[in-house]
C-alpha cells in the first residue's frame, strides 16, 4: 500500500492518542511505517546465512541466543548498517507526513522549513540550494563513515566445507 493513502487513518490514530504536533506521534509513525519493510530486508539476508552454522553451536552446546550474538550480529552488520543508513536517510528526508502532522511553526522539521525558500512568486535558488547542502551533510557523514560496512566480504567463505 503506497504510503499516501495511509496518511489519513494515520493522522486519526495519531489524532486520538493527542500525538498531533508532537515530535513523539513523529517518531511512532515513522518506526511504525519502517517496521515491515526493515523486517523483510532483515530476513531476506538472514536466510542467506548456511544452516550449518547454526548447526555447529548447537554440536557445541550453545543456545539460541548464542547463536544470535556469534553468528547472526556479527554476519550481519553490512545488513544492519545499510538499513540504518536506509532509515536514516527516508526520515531524515521525509516531507509528506511530517506536514500532516506537525502544524506550529516551531515544531517545523528541516524538508518542511526548506520548502519556505520557495516564495509564490519567486523562488531563492541560492538559499534554496545553500540549506538543501546543509541538510544533506548528515547523511554523507553517516554514509562515509560506515562505508566500510559496505565493503565487507562475504565473512561466511570458508566457513562451511563444500
Amino acid at each position: 500500500v503506497p504510503a499516501i493513502l495511509n496518511i489519513i487513518p494515520q493522522f486519526i490514530v495519531i489524532q486520538a492518542v493527542n500525538l498531533v504536533d508532537t515530535y513523539p506521534g513523529l517518531i511512532l509513525l515513522y518506526i511504525g511505517s519502517g517496521v515491515v519493510g526493515s523486517t523483510f530486508f532483515l530476513r531476506g539476508f538472514f536466510e542467506r546465512i548456511p544452516i550449518e552454522l547454526e548447526e555447529s553451536i548447537v554440536i557445541d552446546g550453545g543456545s539460541r541466543w548464542t547463536m544470535f550474538y556469534t553468528i547472526y550480529i556479527p554476519l550481519s552488520l553490512p545488513a544492519i548498517g545499510t538499513l540504518g543508513i536506509f532509515a536514516f536517510s527516508g526520515t531524515w528526508d521525509e516531507f509528506i507526513v511530517a506536514l500532516t502532522i506537525i502544524k506550529t511553526e516551531i515544531n517545523r522539521t528541516l524538508p518542511i522549513a526548506l520548502q519556505l525558500f520557495r516564495g509564490q512568486y519567486a523562488t531563492y535558488y541560492g538559499l534554496f540550494f545553500a540549506a538543501s547542502i546543509i541538510a544533506l551533510l548528515p547523511i554523507l557523514i553517516i554514509f562515509t563513515v560506515f562505508q566500510r560496512q559496505f565493503v565487507n566480504p562475504n565473512v561466511t567463505e570458508g566457513g562451511v566445507k563444500g
